[in-house]
C-alpha cells in the first residue's frame, strides 16, 4: 500500500514539474497584423536561429501573428506555419471603430454659420454650408466629427460640437399691428418728393404737386408715410405737409362770347394747354386777328383764322386793333428827294459766298432779291443807281472792291443790304454807321426808322462800330442794314416773301429819300 502511494504522489510531482515550465513560455493571441521592418525576414521552421528556414517575408509586407513565444512570434507561411524574430515585424495599432448611427439622425446646426466639409479636419476643403437652425442628417461619427447631409443634398464632414438633436425653438409671430386709419394731408411745397426711406438721401420715388392730397399711415421723427392719389406709397419730410386744405380760388368766368384779339408778338406759339411745355399747336403772326374763348390765369384759349383752337400767352395779346402803314406805290413815290442822286446798292456776299444759311433760303439770294427791289423804287424816283453786283452766280467780290465801286462813282449814300445770324429765336432789324467821313449816323437813322414803319419788326436800334470794313473804309455816307434773322425758322418764312421784300425796299427808299431832304 505504502509502495502504491509513493508511486502516485512522483508521478503527480514530475507531471506538475512538465506543465510548470512549459506553460510560461507558450502565450496564444488573437490574430495581430504586423509589418516586417527587415529588409529580409526569414521565416524558421522552430523559434530558434539554428533552425531550418521554411519561407521568407520583404520589408513592408503584412503579417499575420498568432502567438508569441520568448521573443518570437508565429505567422503562416504558405500553407505552413513557421517563426521570425519579433524584434523585426512592427504591431499595427487597430484603428478605432467607426460609430455608425442609426440612419437619418436628425441634427440642427447650433453655430451661426457651419462649414460642410471634404474630410475630417478643419484643413480639409469646404463642400458647403449651412446657417444657424438649419437641420441636417447625421450617418457617422468619426472623434469629434460626423458626416451629414444637407438639406441641399451635399454630403461632408462636420464638427458634432455644433451639432445638436434639439430642435431650435420657433418664434412666435409678432401681432401684425392694427392698422390705424390714414389721415388727410395736402403739400404745401411747389413740389414735394416721395422717398424709398425716410431720408433725403433715399431714392426719390415720385414728386407730388402743391395742394395735392396725400394719405398719412405712419410717423417716423420728422418724416410720414404717405400714399398719393396715383397709389405711389413712400416717405415724405412732415414740414411739407398740412391737415389745413388749401383755399381754393374762384375760378375767372368763362368767355361767352369770343373777343377779337391781336398778336403783339412777331411770333406767337398756340400750345395745347396754358403752359410753356405744352405742344405747339400752330403759331401765328405780329398783327393776326385771334378769338379770345376762354382766361385761364396768364393764359387764353383762342382761336385762329386759320380754325386752330389752343392757348396762348395774354401777354402777347391785345385788342388794340394795330395801325396799318398807308402804302405807297412804287409808281409814285412819295418825294422826290433821291431824285438826280448817285446811290451805290451793294448786295451782300454772292458768287461762292452765300453767307448766312437758313432752312428754306439763304442770305446770297435774299440781299439781291430786296436790293433788285430798292433799284426800282430808286430808278422809278430819277436816282442814278449803281450795284456792286446783279447776279448770284458772278464771281465773288472782295469787300475792298465794292467800297472802290463807291468811291469810283462819288456815292452820294452808299448802302450795304444783309440778313442776319443769331440764335433760332433771335429777331429783329439793325443799321449800322461809322461816323468818319460825313453824317452817316442821320443816314442810318433815317433807314433804321422807316424799314421798322414800313416791316412793324422789332427794333434792334442804329448801332456806331468799325466791325464792318465796307463802312469803315468808305469815304462816301455808308451803312449798312441787317434786315432780320435767317436764323429764326419763324422770322425766315416771313422774310422770304415778295411781301415783306416790299416793305423792306420801300423803307431803305422812303429813309433815303428823307436823309436827302433834311
Amino acid at each position: 500500500m505504502t509502495r502504491k502511494i509513493s508511486t502516485f504522489l512522483v508521478a503527480t510531482i514530475f507531471l506538475a514539474s512538465v506543465f510548470t515550465s512549459v506553460a510560461p513560455s507558450k502565450q496564444v493571441y488573437a490574430a495581430t497584423q504586423a509589418k516586417v521592418n527587415a529588409t529580409t525576414l526569414n521565416v524558421r521552421e522552430k523559434p530558434t536561429t539554428s533552425s531550418k528556414v521554411i519561407g521568407k517575408y520583404t520589408k513592408g509586407q503584412t503579417v499575420t501573428i498568432t502567438q508569441q513565444q520568448n521573443g518570437w512570434s508565429k505567422v503562416p507561411v504558405g500553407k505552413k506555419t513557421g517563426w521570425v524574430s519579433s524584434k523585426y515585424v512592427t504591431v499595427i495599432k487597430p484603428t478605432a471603430s467607426k460609430a455608425v448611427v442609426p440612419s437619418g439622425t436628425k441634427y440642427y446646426v447650433t453655430a451661426t454659420t457651419l462649414n460642410i466639409r471634404k474630410s475630417a479636419s478643419t484643413s480639409a476643403a469646404r463642400v458647403d454650408s449651412v446657417k444657424k437652425n438649419a437641420a441636417v442628417t447625421l450617418y457617422e461619427k468619426k472623434g469629434s466629427w460626423g458626416r451629414v447631409k444637407t438639406a441641399s443634398g451635399k454630403t461632408g464632414w462636420a464638427s458634432l460640437q455644433y451639432l445638436t438633436t434639439k430642435a431650435p425653438a420657433t418664434p412666435k409671430p409678432a401681432p401684425k399691428p392694427i392698422a390705424k386709419a390714414p389721415v388727410k394731408y395736402y403739400v404745401t411745397a411747389t413740389s414735394l418728393n416721395i422717398r424709398k426711406e425716410p431720408k433725403t438721401t433715399a431714392t426719390s420715388i415720385t414728386s407730388v404737386k402743391k395742394n395735392q392730397v396725400v394719405s398719412l399711415y405712419e410717423k417716423k421723427g420728422t418724416w410720414g408715410k404717405v400714399k398719393t392719389a396715383a397709389g405711389k406709397t413712400g416717405w415724405a419730410s412732415l414740414q411739407y405737409l398740412t391737415t389745413k386744405a388749401p383755399i381754393t380760388p374762384k375760378p375767372a368766368p368763362p368767355v361767352q362770347v369770343p373777343v377779337k384779339y391781336y398778336v403783339t408778338a412777331t411770333s406767337l406759339n398756340v400750345r395745347s394747354g396754358p403752359s410753356t411745355s405744352s405742344g405747339i399747336v400752330t403759331s401765328v403772326k405780329k398783327n393776326e386777328v385771334v378769338s379770345l374763348y376762354e382766361k385761364k390765369g396768364t393764359w387764353g384759349r383762342i382761336k385762329t383764322a386759320s380754325g386752330k383752337t389752343g392757348w396762348v400767352s395774354l401777354s402777347f395779346l391785345t385788342t388794340k386793333a394795330p395801325v396799318k402803314p398807308t402804302p405807297v406805290s412804287p409808281q409814285q413815290p412819295t418825294t422826290t428827294g433821291v431824285k438826280g442822286k448817285v446811290i451805290v446798292l451793294d448786295p451782300g456776299h454772292g458768287g461762292t459766298d452765300v453767307g448766312a444759311p437758313g432752312k428754306v433760303q439763304n442770305e446770297r439770294n435774299l440781299t439781291l432779291q430786296t436790293a433788285n427791289e430798292v433799284k426800282a423804287l430808286l430808278v422809278k424816283a430819277g436816282a442814278k443807281v449803281i450795284m456792286t453786283r446783279t447776279s448770284n452766280t458772278s464771281r465773288k467780290l472782295e469787300l475792298s472792291e465794292r467800297v472802290a465801286i463807291s468811291h469810283k462813282y462819288n456815292a452820294q449814300a452808299f448802302v450795304s443790304i444783309h440778313y442776319n445770324s443769331g440764335s433760332s429765336e433771335a429777331t429783329g432789324i439793325e443799321t449800322y454807321f461809322y461816323p468818319t467821313y460825313s453824317d452817316e449816323a442821320k443816314l442810318a437813322a433815317a433807314i433804321q426808322q422807316e424799314l421798322i414803319k414800313q416791316t412793324q419788326m422789332r427794333d434792334r436800334k442804329v448801332k456806331n462800330t468799325s466791325a464792318f470794313y465796307v463802312i469803315k473804309n468808305n469815304r462816301m455816307p455808308s451803312i449798312l442794314a441787317e434786315l432780320g434773322f435767317i436764323s429764326n425758322p419763324v422770322e425766315e418764312k416771313r422774310l422770304i416773301t415778295k411781301e415783306y421784300q416790299q416793305q423792306a425796299a420801300r423803307g431803305i427808299f422812303n429813309g433815303l429819300n428823307k436823309y436827302f431832304s433834311q
